[in-house]
């Protein structure tokens, strides 16, 4: 199978249908098998929610002992994932 890897998606705010364009056009424009994105996607653009599924987010605090961030406050792309 042929994936392709959907990093960012930059486009104005408010510009949602515009996103929702782009994000479709990817595996139009790549014959990709399927296409995945980590963090906010859209249901209108075909990108579905597979909820426990994907990479394990690990925190080891370096330098403060504080608790780790809530997940929904990182706003993570895949992008920020695979660089690890």
């Amino acid at each position: 199978a042929t994936e392709v890897a959907v990093s960012d998606v930059l486009v104005p705010e408010g510009a949602s249908d515009t996103e929702v364009r782009l994000l479709r056009e990817v595996v139009q424009c790549t014959a990709a098998d399927y296409a995945v994105i980590l963090g906010t996607s859209s249901l209108r653009a075909g990108y579905v929610p597979v909820p426990r599924l994907g990479p394990i987010l690990t925190w080891r605090p370096l330098a403060d002992a504080s608790a780790p961030p809530q997940l929904r406050d990182l706003d993570l792309s895949l992008g920020d994932v695979e660089l690890f």
